[in-house]
C-alpha cells in the first residue's frame, strides 16, 4: 500500500525525467500523458485538439496502452529467441513487464482487466500445444469475473471483451 504507492511514484519520477531527457516541449508532455497517465503538463491545447476530434480517450492510460507496448515487446524478443526454454524466459519477461507496467500506472480498473487478460493468454499460449483465441478470451474473462465479479457491470469491460471478440472473429474477412 504506502510502500507500493512509494514505488509507483519512485518510479513515475525516474521514467518521467527519462521522458524530458529524449524529448522536449509538448513532445515530452504528450509522451508522459500517453505512456505514464501524467496529465498536469500536456498543454491546454493539445488537449481541445484531442476532445474536438473524439480522441481524448487515447489519453487516458488503459489497457490499449499496456497491450501496444507488451505487443511490441513481444515483437521484439520474439526475433532473438527462438528455443522453447527462451520462449518460457520469453513469458516470464513479459508477464513480469505486465505487473511492472500496472504498478507504475497506479493499478487503474482498465490496465488490471487489460493485465490479467494479457498475462492468462500469455500463460495460455505457453502451456497448451494449441490455443484458440475466443477460448483464451473466454478464459480470461472468466479469470477476471473471479477476481471481480462486478466487472460484469462495467462498460469499459464489456466494450473491451466486444471489440477483441470482434477483432477475433472479423480477422480474417
Amino acid at each position: 500500500s504506502l510502500a507500493v504507492g512509494m514505488c509507483v511514484d519512485d518510479g513515475l519520477i525516474g521514467l518521467d525525467d527519462r521522458i524530458s531527457r529524449f524529448f522536449s516541449g509538448w513532445h515530452a508532455a504528450f509522451t508522459k500523458d500517453l505512456l505514464l497517465g501524467i496529465r498536469d503538463e500536456l498543454p491546454r491545447g493539445i488537449k481541445n485538439a484531442f476532445r474536438r476530434s473524439g480522441m481524448s480517450h487515447l489519453l487516458v492510460v488503459s489497457g490499449m496502452h499496456l497491450t501496444i507496448m507488451i505487443g511490441c515487446l513481444e515483437e521484439v524478443i520474439q526475433r532473438k529467441s527462438r528455443s522453447l526454454r527462451k520462449k518460457s524466459r520469453e513469458t516470464l519477461i513479459l508477464i513480469a513487464v505486465t505487473v511492472a507496467y500496472m504498478a507504475l500506472v497506479g493499478f487503474g480498473s482498465s490496465v488490471m482487466r487489460a493485465g490479467i487478460m494479457l498475462i492468462v493468454c500469455l500463460l495460455i499460449r505457453r502451456l497448451f500445444a494449441h490455443t484458440d483465441p475466443i477460448e483464451n478470451l473466454g478464459a480470461a474473462i472468466v479469470i477476471v469475473l473471479l477476481l471481480d465479479p462486478s466487472a460484469i457491470c462495467d462498460g469499459g469491460f464489456l466494450m473491451s471483451v466486444l471489440s477483441t471478440a470482434f477483432i477475433i472473429f472479423f480477422k480474417n474477412l
